[in-house]
């Protein structure tokens, strides 16, 4: 262990690295974008850091493999769950008929695709309900969407929870439907409480924690 003076600088990147690239909208924005990602990972990380942690290997890999002093470490699990892991997959049987969705109601989770697909599989099931927990500025936009589709008694915008445990432990599966990921650890949770999980394969994080099929 070497003993210095020297603060060291260390750059945890809690989102997935070329984030900007999806919020673009417009050749302005896309320009800006470029700007901002030169700045930010070309000359602070490049020469203000002594350290780059991405989330991912594939966010590694692919964003920063040419950088000497990038690692990746994912993101821990905070949340307990008091059953027993030969017993998770048993619950599935147990649980309520419930598809639940975790996060804000924004852009980027892409919640409208969830309600979407739902609204082609409702009318064959209709003991199952989707609940969506969260809050944002898509809101009103995702209530006339139910609302169009007449899922009102199926689809629920349930606002937000402190108690997302009581929520996983009684659904039976989460979906994530986000178009990027860092490393999105409801996933983590929701399989912690024995929930079946279901993404769409974005950059990063779905595909380094969920086995396809």
């Amino acid at each position: 262990l070497v003993q210095t003076s020297k603060p060291i600088y260390i750059r945890e990147l809690h989102y997935v690295t070329h984030y900007r690239n999806f919020l673009v909208s417009n050749n302005w924005t896309k320009w800006m974008a470029n700007i901002q990602n030169f700045i930010d990972f070309s000359i602070f990380c490049k020469f203000f850091y002594d350290a780059i942690i991405p989330l991912t290997p594939k966010d590694l890999n692919e964003n920063w493999k040419h950088n000497k002093v990038a690692f990746f470490i994912p993101n821990p699990i905070t949340a307990d769950s008091d059953i027993k892991l030969e017993d998770k997959f048993r619950l599935i049987s147990n649980k309520e008929k419930k598809i639940i969705a975790v996060g804000r109601l924004t852009y980027v989770k892409n919640l409208k695709s969830l309600i979407n697909s739902f609204s082609m599989i409702a009318s064959n099931f209709p003991e199952w309900k989707l609940e969506i927990y969260g809050e944002g500025e898509d809101r009103n936009m995702l209530f006339d969407l139910i609302v169009n589709y007449k899922l009102e008694n199926q689809v629920y915008l349930k606002g937000f929870t402190n108690d997302v445990e009581k929520v996983m432990k009684e659904s039976s599966i989460l979906a994530l439907t986000s178009l990027m990921e860092g490393f999105p650890l409801v996933l983590f949770e929701a399989m912690n409480f024995g929930n079946v999980i279901v993404a769409y394969d974005c950059d990063f994080g779905p595909s380094f924690i969920i086995d396809d099929n």
